[in-house]
């Protein structure tokens, strides 16, 4: 059976390589199919689009269903990219020895329990700070990201140094410092945990290995034991990082077991095989566990409650004032800025999951992970912040890669007209004001127009149209004012269609040219 380890260990590998290529690509050299067809393959976003009526790449969760009711749990030691992950954080230690522990079904059933109100509710927001895929892109977007950034950069300046210009320099325009640290926090601890106790995580609090796990109960194919020739040595149990093998009952909590062939190897006697189950049970081993009558009415109480929404109040605010600076009035954005093509923060929150997919893609670094903007319950969901850029009016890359459909595929002609938000005009904080001298930055950015600069009392001062502004932030990014903006979006709720702007005729400029007969000249 060591070829059905090898078989799994290449494939996981290449599935892991492609999916960091995925998050970790700044260049956009990944072509977008190749995108949606490795993030289609993943459990829960899938499931998103499907119950919010998405396209092809909503079958992708039926597949994994098929495939465990045929194979059990072999999309978390294949596919799930974390799970790969503690697998190799397993390989690390190979002298550490797992032993047998009793299902936590308890627990498990609670997840799959919230899964379902989130079904019924139609959000997803209590499900997305455990899911397996969220949690790998975040942390792949922003600390590895970053990292290979600057280490281009470096290559790029030393290539540079000996005269050849091969690799270009990629800007880095900031790191959202927070969402970095606590990304890295949870990280580092799903890590140590897997380091000590394998798939603890994938089977206590992963919500897709919640759900695979009861699916896996009615798998055709699983590892068994044959009872006539096992001597219960206990060496299966010891290198089972699922910690499901009961060597002295002579059982495998299928619910639990990842498919990862670890054991089928290291039976002196093979007494485990992976295959079609033996009708008849043998002495010692009893049959998989069913979930009893109190665990069916849990679930059943779970499909008539919605899960209520937390939201806090706050909002993105910037910097705190220093001693010498003009600008004193501080700006509080009360609603955050959803990316184009989301409709709205409530059809966004419904069914992001924080992968960050649209942060990495963004060429211009606008889409940034929130802190606490979207409320308690929006952790790190990305929002436009246009202290890192503004958001490009040529491009669409955040709808056309996000695998839940929080962010649509939406043309660019009617991104163009889609009001994202309105920028605000602080008076008090304008340099034109305190300083009485020009500046214009936010008008020369806007690319509808919709800041104008009127002239008063001698000077230019910005006014804003808000019928034709987008909300794209180009304004704020460009406003030199600090700390506190002069100049600032407030995002919609809900997202409307903006005016167009009205072409402004350009003036004939006299050259002194005057045509004739003949070459001028």
């Amino acid at each position: 059976m060591t070829w059905f380890r090898r078989a799994r260990q290449c494939a996981a590998g290449a599935v892991f390589v492609l999916m960091a290529l995925v998050f970790i690509d700044f260049s956009g050299w990944v072509p977008v199919w190749v995108s949606d067809a490795v993030t289609s393959t993943q459990f829960l976003p899938s499931l998103i689009r499907l119950v919010s009526g998405g396209g092809g790449l909503a079958a992708g969760c039926l597949v994994v269903v098929g495939v465990t009711l045929l194979f059990g749990r072999i999309y978390c030691s294949v596919v799930c990219p974390l799970g790969i992950l503690f697998d190799g954080v397993s390989r690390s230690r190979p002298g550490r020895r797992y032993r047998f522990y009793p299902p936590r079904h308890g627990l498990r059933v609670c997840v799959v329990a919230l899964i379902l109100i989130c079904v019924v509710g139609g959000s997803f927001v209590f499900v997305e700070l455990f899911e397996p895929f969220g949690i790998f892109g975040r942390s792949a977007t922003l600390m590895a990201r970053p990292l290979a950034i600057v280490a281009n950069n470096g290559l790029s300046r030393l290539l540079e140094m000996g005269g050849l210009y091969l690799v270009p320099p990629w800007p880095l325009s900031g790191i959202a410092w927070r969402a970095t640290a606590l990304a890295a926090i949870i990280l580092a601890f799903l890590v140590w945990l897997a380091r000590r106790r394998g798939r603890l995580y994938c089977n206590t609090l992963c919500p897709v290995g919640a759900v695979l796990g009861l699916c896996s109960l009615g798998a055709r194919q699983r590892v068994w034991f044959d009872v006539s020739t096992c001597t219960s040595c206990g060496r299966c149990s010891r290198v089972c990082k699922a910690e499901c093998i009961d060597s002295q009952a002579m059982s495998v909590d299928v619910t639990r077991c990842v498919v990862c062939f670890n054991c089928l190897d290291t039976c002196p006697a093979g007494s485990l095989s992976y295959g079609k189950r033996p009708p008849l049970l043998g002495a010692g081993e009893e049959p998989p566990e069913h979930f009893s009558s109190e665990r069916r009415a849990l679930i059943l109480s779970a499909l008539v409650t919605v899960a209520p929404g937390v939201r806090l109040p706050t909002a993105h605010a910037q910097e705190q004032p220093r001693p010498g600076d003009r600008s004193l009035t501080p700006v509080v954005r009360a609603c955050p800025i959803t990316p184009p093509g989301s409709r709205g923060v409530d059809h966004f929150t419904r069914r992001c999951i924080s992968c960050l997919r649209c942060v990495g893609a963004c060429p211009s670094q606008v889409l940034q992970p929130s802190w606490t903007g979207y409320g308690l319950s929006g952790l790190m969901m990305p929002s436009l912040q246009p202290r890192f850029g503004y958001c490009h009016n040529g491009c669409n890359l955040c709808g056309q890669v996000c695998p839940t459909g929080a962010i649509e595929d939406i043309s660019l002609e009617e991104k163009q007209v889609t009001q994202l938000g309105k920028a605000m005009f602080v008076r008090e904080n304008c340099i034109v004001v305190l300083n009485r001298t020009e500046c214009g930055a936010c008008s020369e950015h806007c690319p509808t127009k919709a800041v104008d600069m009127v002239v008063e009392k001698g000077l230019r001062v910005p006014v804003v149209n808000p019928d034709t502004c987008i909300g794209c932030g180009a304004c704020e990014h460009a406003c030199p004012t600090k700390p506190f903006k002069a100049i600032y979006v407030e995002g919609n709720r809900v997202h409307v269609a903006a005016k167009k702007p009205e072409a402004q005729p350009s003036k004939p400029q006299d050259t002194g040219f005057r045509e004739t007969t003949g070459f001028p000249f």
